[in-house]
């Protein structure tokens, strides 16, 4: 379902940043900033329970790096979103491009661990 969410959220998200771009009025706006709030307050919370409880064991470096990614993208938005009340348009475009770059990063990640990282998988409260 969270993967279904996922790929609807990329297609609503397209439709407000291209299709509606510059239409503040347009509803794929409003529902773009919904859906996209919904997802990110689910994947990262689902992820970290289920790293605390020990169902889910990611590899030192790959979730340094995730989280890194995490903390990156949400610089970026936060960036945009500040260029955006400033009508600073170039640096709008930048930062809002960078946001999209998380998804791409994390993507990349999951798929480096899918596909069996080279580093040993370190139980979460081995780590510490």
């Amino acid at each position: 379902v969270l993967g279904m969410a996922l790929v609807v959220e990329s297609a609503v998200s397209y439709l407000a940043d291209v299709r509606a771009f510059g239409d503040a009025s347009s509803p794929w706006h409003a529902t773009d900033r919904v859906f996209a709030s919904i997802l990110m307050l689910l994947c990262g919370p689902i992820l970290a329970l289920r790293l605390a409880i020990g169902s889910v064991t990611i590899p030192r470096t790959l979730r340094n790096a995730w989280a890194l990614a995490v903390t990156l993208g949400l610089a970026c938005k936060a960036l945009s979103g500040r260029a955006s009340r400033k009508a600073q348009l170039d640096a709008y475009l930048l930062w809002h491009t960078l946001w999209h770059c998380l998804p791409v990063l994390s993507s990349v990640f999951l798929v480096a661990w899918a596909m069996d990282w080279e580093e040993e998988a370190i139980p979460p409260a081995a780590q510490y």
